[in-house]
């Protein structure tokens, strides 16, 4: 799942927030459907979004 998050860090008032303007104010978290774990990257798999060892998971090893 994509999910949007305030990450405000509650700066000092001598510096100011720059409300609007801070990139941390909407930051983007992905987290996997199926495992629930953060991720750097999701996949879309019938409908569901997961990280790449899930999605690797569903196929099976070729041994050699």
């Amino acid at each position: 799942m994509i999910r949007h998050v305030d990450g405000c860090v509650g700066c000092p008032r001598e510096i100011g927030c720059i409300r609007g303007a801070c990139p941390k104010e909407d930051e983007i978290e992905l987290i996997c459907d199926e495992c629930g774990d953060y991720a750097d990257e999701l996949y879309d798999v019938d409908g569901s979004q997961l990280c790449a060892s899930c999605v690797l998971k569903q196929f099976q090893k070729v041994e050699v």
